[in-house]
């Protein structure tokens, strides 16, 4: 979104409307599956990554903290995905 269309905000002239550009992007399927399939592989590197941190700062871990880490990554992929999903599918009622 960085790099997208510039659109003055209505009520903040020189402040970029990024809910505008957000809701006309996520019209796209192309890039609603774009970024979904890259919440999934995010998701994968979370579900990995949060124990396995632990690990590499040589601190042992128990099924505890994976469990959490693992339900933290769902959680946190199933978040990010749900923003394009809702917005293509119910977009013009938001």
């Amino acid at each position: 979104f960085k790099y997208g269309p510039y659109y003055d905000s209505a009520t903040h002239p020189g402040v970029r409307d990024l809910h505008r550009l957000v809701m006309e992007t996520f019209q796209n399927p192309g890039w609603v599956l774009w970024y979904v399939a890259a919440m999934i592989v995010i998701g994968f590197h979370l579900w990995h990554g949060f124990a396995s941190g632990f690990e590499s700062l040589g601190l042992s871990y128990r099924k505890g903290v994976r469990l959490f880490g693992q339900i933290l990554a769902v959680v946190i992929a199933t978040g990010f995905t749900l923003i394009p999903v809702l917005v293509y599918m119910i977009g013009d009622k938001l």
